[in-house]
C-alpha cells in the first residue's frame, strides 16, 4: 500500500513538472477564417475603351469592382463575359436599346466562381473587343450612340448594375 502511495505521488511530481505537450494536452486547433459575406454595393466604375491597332476599330468595356467596406466580400460575376456594352439611340438608357453585346456573344450567361475582394481592395475586368464593323453591320448605321456597360453581379438585388458611358461614335 506504501508503495502505490509512493508511485502515486512520484507520478504527480512528474506530470505537475511536465509542460502541456508532454502531458499529452490536445493541440490548439486553429481557428478557422470567417467565411466572408457576399458585397450586396459593391462600388463599380466603367469606361467604354476604342482601340484601332491592327487597323480594324474595336470597342469594349472595363469595369472595376471595388470593395468599400471594411471587411472582406465576395462578388460573382459573369464569366466568360463579366461586363458587356449596350448602346441606344438616345442618352435616356431606360429605352430598349439598339445593340446589345449579349446577343452578340453566345455562351455569356454562366457565373464563374466568386471573387474575393479584401476591404479596399478593387479587381478591373474587360469585356471582350467587338469590331465596329460587325456593330455596324449587325444592326446599327455609323453615327452618335449612347453607350452603356453592364456588369451582372450575382449578389445585388437586381442581379446587375447598367453604367452609362457616355457618347460612342461609330464609322464617323
Amino acid at each position: 500500500m506504501r508503495l502505490r502511495a509512493v508511485s502515486i505521488v512520484i507520478a504527480a511530481m512528474l506530470f505537475l513538472g511536465c509542460d502541456d505537450r508532454q502531458r499529452g494536452a490536445r493541440p490548439e486547433i486553429p481557428t478557422q477564417p470567417k467565411t466572408p459575406a457576399p458585397l450586396t454595393s459593391p462600388d463599380i466604375t466603367a469606361v467604354v475603351v476604342f482601340d484601332t491597332a491592327f487597323g480594324d476599330a474595336r470597342v469594349w468595356a472595363v469595369a472595376t469592382v471595388r470593395n468599400g467596406t471594411n471587411k472582406a466580400g465576395f462578388v460573382t460575376l459573369r464569366n466568360p463575359c463579366p461586363v458587356v456594352i449596350e448602346l441606344y439611340g438616345t442618352e435616356a438608357l431606360g429605352l430598349p436599346p439598339r445593340w446589345e453585346e449579349w446577343r452578340y456573344r453566345l455562351g455569356c450567361k454562366s457565373f464563374s466562381n466568386p471573387l474575393t475582394l479584401q476591404p479596399g481592395q478593387a479587381v478591373t475586368v474587360s469585356g471582350y473587343p467587338t469590331p465596329t464593323r460587325e456593330i455596324l453591320g449587325d444592326s446599327l448605321s455609323a453615327g452618335r450612340y449612347w453607350g452603356a456597360a453592364v456588369i451582372t453581379v450575382k449578389e445585388l438585388e437586381s442581379g446587375f448594375i447598367r453604367l452609362s458611358l457616355g457618347p460612342v461614335d461609330l464609322g464617323t
